[in-house]
């Protein structure tokens, strides 16, 4: 059940991740609210049989039974997918310089093929209830990152320094606490 939880929030996440990095500032928090709204189902029926129904055990796989807060799990990953297209296509269109413009079209197409490849694999998986082509969609993640690489390395897009040395001051503080 925590699973089905787990997936639309990396879709709000990734919503959030486009609208802060385009943005370059914190979203709005009625954005946020809003963002927020198609989430609650998951949070309030998780452990009901609205989103687990039980287990198949006439099988040694013991296949999940999906209840229908999985299905409506699909349609809002569409609904935050399209929001992220749509986000990236009209800040595309409000701005005029042409290096924001590929910042904009590199880091919106990366998200938008890892969360389809995401989403793929897990529709693909509950309507034919074989989980081995799904495998294939968790290959959108490297995608995205070589994506990120490319506008870290080329773009400058994130401050490299800064995360460089608070990841050593978080290593040491790790290393200093088990000692």
């Amino acid at each position: 059940s925590v699973i089905n939880l787990i997936e639309p929030f990396i879709y709000a996440s990734c919503l959030y991740f486009v609208q802060v990095f385009i943005g370059n500032k914190d979203t709005a928090l009625k954005t946020k609210i809003i963002a927020f709204i198609p989430l609650l189902p998951f949070i309030l029926f998780i452990y009901t049989k609205f989103t687990l129904l039980g287990y198949d055990l006439s099988s040694c796989n013991r296949e999940a039974i999906e209840g229908p807060l999985t299905h409506y799990a699909y349609v809002i990953e569409i609904f935050y997918t399209l929001w992220i297209v749509v986000f990236g296509m009209e800040s595309f269109r409000r701005t005029k310089d042409t290096l924001t413009r590929q910042k904009i079209i590199l880091v919106t197409l990366g998200i938008i093929l890892f969360l389809l490849t995401f989403s793929f694999g897990n529709i693909i998986g509950s309507i034919t209830d074989d989980w081995r082509l799904p495998q294939w969609g968790l290959f959108g993640m490297p995608i995205f990152i070589g994506f990120l690489s490319y506008l870290i390395v080329k773009h400058k897009a994130f401050d490299i320094k800064l995360i460089a040395t608070q990841a050593l001051a978080v290593m040491m503080s790790i290393l200093i606490g088990s000692q």
